[in-house]
C-alpha cells in the first residue's frame, strides 16, 4: 500500500519538491506521516494563489507604465481607466489632467473643452502612431494626451 501512494503522488511531487516529498515517504509512522503529506498538500494549494498574486502584480505594473515613455516595449495594454477627482469643469490646451491612479496626462492637442462634471471616470486609450486619447465618461468629447513623468 505504501508503494501505491508513492506511484500516485509522484507526479505532485515534481511540483513541490521531490526531497519533501520523499522525506514525507521516509516516515514510518503512519500519523506523522500523514501530517507530512498534508502539508505537502496544502504547499500545492498555495501555489496557485501565489500564481494570482504574481499575475496581478504583473497586471498593476502594466498599467502603472502605460503612456509612459520606454526603452524597453513593455507588454502593451489597449486603456486604462481611472477617475479625475473633483468638480471637473473642462480643460485647454496644455492643461495636466492629475487621475486618481497617480498618473498624469497633458493636453497635447490644441483642444478645449467645457464640461462640468463629478468625479468623471476616464479612459485612456491608445490612437493611432503611438498617441493617446482621453474620453470622459458623461461625455462624447475626447482629447489627444500624453503622458507626464
Amino acid at each position: 500500500m505504501k508503494r501505491c501512494w508513492w506511484i500516485l503522488l509522484a507526479p505532485l511531487g515534481a511540483q513541490a519538491g521531490d526531497a519533501d516529498w520523499l522525506r514525507c515517504a521516509e516516515l514510518r509512522e503512519s500519523a506523522p506521516r500523514l501530517a507530512c503529506y498534508d502539508a505537502q498538500a496544502a504547499r500545492l494549494r498555495q501555489a496557485p494563489a501565489a500564481a494570482a498574486s504574481a499575475a496581478s502584480a504583473a497586471a498593476a505594473e502594466r498599467v502603472a507604465a502605460f503612456g509612459a515613455p520606454q526603452r524597453v516595449p513593455a507588454q502593451e495594454i489597449d486603456a486604462v481607466q481611472s477617475r479625475i477627482l473633483g468638480l471637473f469643469e473642462g480643460w485647454d490646451p496644455g492643461q495636466v489632467l492629475l487621475l486618481e491612479n497617480g498618473q498624469r496626462w497633458r493636453i497635447a492637442d490644441g483642444s478645449s473643452a467645457t464640461l462640468r462634471l463629478r468625479d468623471p471616470k476616464v479612459t485612456v486609450r491608445r490612437a493611432a502612431l503611438g498617441t493617446f486619447r482621453i474620453e470622459f465618461e458623461g461625455s462624447n468629447q475626447t482629447a489627444r494626451v500624453k503622458r507626464m513623468p
